[in-house]
């Protein structure tokens, strides 16, 4: 049967009162077999709903629920994921994350405590949806609170048809392969060139695009959740001895000394992101949107919510994920944001940066923050030889190829 949402009822919000009435209102999504929910996902759902009808948007076209919530494995650090679509022209984009007690009044006592509303142009969502598929784990798996004209709902039900297609799943598995390779030989290069650091940034990514090469098979993710799916995804393959040597790979079982480096690097990157932000040569420099993100990526919200997750995912016992969750910090939205500073600063243009293209550039511009980086991500750590990484790799990508036969057969 597949879940649904409700209406939260009103009055003071409760467990209880959050998750009543979850039959009353379906929610499209037709998937052949549907995320079943847990008593979280289910309170998320019903929160998120609420959120919906408080929106004070006039031209909401439609909005997807996305997250922890929809996939099932919400836990007591998730916070509501909403996409916002709005009649406005494309390029407009503005997220912001919320304290849903200050957006309702009052908040659940055990959380939800944040929610993230990423409002933009439903022109431009509908032209990456149907141009590429980079958008289509989220409109899958995702559901729908609103729907002014059903202009979401068509974009999902494409979505599901073509994310279940056998050569889409062989493309995305190649997409995983692809990118294996690659940092494999940047590895290699930067082995051969005497960059410890480098070489063990570039194994680390290596073996996180093999591993996340078996999760279509495992009916999983491809998110912040990465470590937790993994580890559960190789159990269902009946490949649950590799799960200790992923862990080390990636470098996420050092407990909470590591998540305390990864925090402290993200920290000091914000500082001196906020410095750089009112500087008119480099700040000023920056779109309305990429100066968005800045101000987001360390805002208060922002920064409260991490302590929320760290405590819970400590006191939860989950410490290679939140590990991983604070690694995210550094290689996205630090990457992304800083690494527009770095590029503008070297060439005069401001472009995005790859993982290796911003540990290369800030080293040579900023080696202060350099050291910060390496620190916060452990790569001055002893860790598995290149060879090992690669060798787990490729046992990765074999069990990844082995379920995509199976499929065909």
């Amino acid at each position: 049967m597949v879940r649904r949402p409700g209406d939260a009822a009103s009055g003071r919000f409760t467990c209880s009162t959050w998750v009543t009435s979850l039959d009353t209102v379906p929610f499209n999504r037709a998937l052949d077999k549907p995320k079943p929910g847990n008593p979280r996902s289910d309170l998320h759902i019903a929160i998120a709903r609420r959120l919906v009808e408080r929106l004070p948007d006039r031209d909401i076209v439609a909005v997807l629920l996305a997250g922890s919530s929809t996939w099932g494995d919400a836990d007591e650090s998730s916070d509501v994921d909403l996409q916002i679509l709005l009649d406005r022209p494309a390029p407009y984009r503005e997220v912001t994350c919320i304290r849903i007690a200050e957006f309702l009044g009052e908040a659940p006592p055990d959380g939800p405590h944040y929610v993230d509303l990423d409002r933009l142009s439903a022109a431009a969502y509908q032209e990456v949806a149907t141009r590429h598929s980079g958008l289509d784990y989220r409109l899958v798996h995702g559901l729908i609170p609103r729907d002014t004209r059903g202009f979401l709902a068509d974009l999902q039900r494409d979505a599901i048809a073509r994310f279940a297609l056998p050569a889409s799943y062989q493309a995305r598995f190649e997409t995983h392969r692809t990118l294996v390779e690659t940092e494999r030989t940047g590895a290699r290069e930067a082995d051969a060139q005497s960059d410890a650091t480098l070489a063990r940034l570039r194994s680390r990514r290596m073996v996180e695009h093999a591993a996340a090469s078996i999760l279509d098979f495992a009916d999983d993710r491809v998110s912040n959740h990465l470590v937790d799916a993994v580890v559960k995804g190789l159990a269902h393959l009946r490949r649950a001895d590799l799960g200790a040597a992923f862990l080390r790979a990636m470098a996420v079982d050092d407990g909470a000394r590591g998540v305390d480096r990864a925090l402290e690097a993200w920290r000091r990157f914000g500082e001196v992101s906020l410095e750089w932000f009112e500087d008119p040569a480099i700040g000023g420099q920056l779109n309305g949107e990429d100066r968005a993100w800045v101000l987001l990526n360390w805002n208060d919200a922002v920064v409260e919510e991490m302590e929320v997750r760290r405590e819970a995912l400590t006191r939860i016992g989950k410490l290679p994920a939140l590990q991983y969750y604070a690694d995210n910090k550094l290689t996205v939205p630090v990457r992304i944001s800083f690494g527009k500073y770095l590029s503008l600063i070297e060439t005069g243009q401001v472009a995005r940066q790859t993982v290796a293209q911003f540990h290369q550039s800030l080293r040579r511009l900023h080696p202060d923050l350099f050291g910060e980086w390496v620190a916060g991500l452990r790569l001055d750590a002893p860790s598995p030889a290149l060879a090992e990484c690669e060798a787990l790799a490729g046992e990765l990508l074999a069990i990844g190829a082995a379920a995509l036969a199976r499929m065909g057969e």
